[in-house]
């Protein structure tokens, strides 16, 4: 699926240079997840709702059958999963890639063994990821068309002492099976949990000094040149309900960014336009990246096209190139335009939909209830 194709032709050249091209290969989809919404598995008639988040702005969707289900709901969770899922399986067309938050191995073992979810679900997000569990979920996978997200979120990984050589461990451990493994998922609201911390909505997740921690040592194992996987960023659990949340909201988006983290988990689809937003490349960004990919010989320096900054082709070079990349996925802002910007007037945009309930360019209704 194309990232803002519920823009009419005429609002994506008013804010894109470049309009976004569909994902292809495996690393394309990875660093294509974008905004992911997770929902849990009973939310009423989910199928239903897929084409709706879309067109909020999500483009990949988890169903949780783990912490937003109750030990007493699980069987009429897993029913709903399964009925759901055949709902889908006759439609000609799904456009979001779906995933399934398992809670246990035996779970997983059982949900497997459906065909039906086999169809519908692109694969599984295992929460807690631990060496021990992550060889038997890479295993239990390993016959199948599903690939997994691992959820970095352990205790384990709040203790310094150890906490490099665990991470290394189980980046090795990815490594070897890395077809399987389509993006690393950091949980941001157990990490904080472990430590009996809760960030209000006036504070970004970087401002938590020891989750901070956790998250730069994941970053720093996971993002070595040796290490081919996207890592997404936490979740912001707050609702967009004030101008100064959003503004937080929209802070933390662009630290995610400079730190190297693509896509976020979002627990509501008023944050999916924001996210997509902040994933769209500047002008200025594109404009140094095709200069350094494109610069004749090997190394060198030159002046930025913009005149405000040095650009050296061989240290820049793989900064460049997953610029490209991203550009190629979700577009290049027009130059005029910033992210912030950008993600204010189409949210402003969708607002104007819902109060109208205006039909969209794909001829659905702007409307969703969660």
């Amino acid at each position: 699926m194309k990232r803002f194709s519920f823009l009419t032709e005429s609002e994506q050249q008013r804010w894109l240079l470049e309009t976004p091209r569909s994902p292809s290969s495996q690393v394309e989809k990875a660093f294509s997840l974008g905004a992911t919404i997770y929902f849990p598995a009973l939310l009423p008639e989910w199928s239903s709702k897929l084409a709706s988040l879309e067109l909020k702005g999500c483009t990949s969707a988890v169903v949780c059958l783990e912490d937003a289900i109750s030990d007493a709901d699980l069987p009429a969770a897993e029913q709903a999963v399964r009925v759901e899922a055949r709902k889908l399986a006759q439609l000609e067309e799904q456009r979001l890639p779906l995933f399934l938050r398992v809670r246990s191995l035996e779970q997983l073992r059982k949900l497997v063994e459906d065909p039906v979810l086999q169809q519908v679900f692109t694969g599984v997000v295992y929460p807690k990821w631990s060496l021990e569990d992550g060889e038997q979920v890479l295993s239990i996978l390993s016959n199948t068309n599903w690939v997994t997200m691992p959820i970095l979120e352990s205790v384990a990984l709040t203790h310094p002492l150890w906490r490099d050589e665990l991470l290394h461990d189980m980046n090795v451990q990815l490594l070897n099976a890395k077809e399987q493994v389509l993006a690393v998922r950091v949980g941001g609201t157990d990490l904080s949990g472990a430590y009996k911390i809760r960030r209000p909505n006036t504070r970004t997740i970087y401002d938590v000094a020891v989750v901070r921690d956790v998250l730069t040592a994941v970053l720093r194992e996971f993002r070595q040149p040796t290490s081919p996987f996207v890592v997404t960023a936490p979740v912001f659990e707050h609702f967009l309900s004030t101008s100064r949340t959003f503004d937080t909201f929209c802070d933390e988006i662009a630290l995610d960014h400079l730190n190297g983290f693509v896509g976020k988990t979002i627990i509501h689809p008023s944050q999916a336009l924001p996210v997509l937003a902040y994933q769209a490349i500047s002008y200025e960004e594109y404009q140094d990246a095709v200069q350094i990919v494109e610069a004749p010989g090997e190394g060198g320096v030159m002046k930025s096209a913009s005149g405000n900054k040095m650009n050296e082709t061989n240290p820049h070079r793989g900064w460049a190139e997953e610029t490209l990349l991203k550009s190629y996925l979700f577009g290049v802002l027009q130059p005029h335009v910033s992210n912030k910007q950008f993600a204010n007037e189409v949210l402003d945009l969708q607002s104007r939909r819902l109060l109208t309930n205006e039909v969209t360019p794909r001829g659905g209704r702007a409307t969703l209830h969660t």
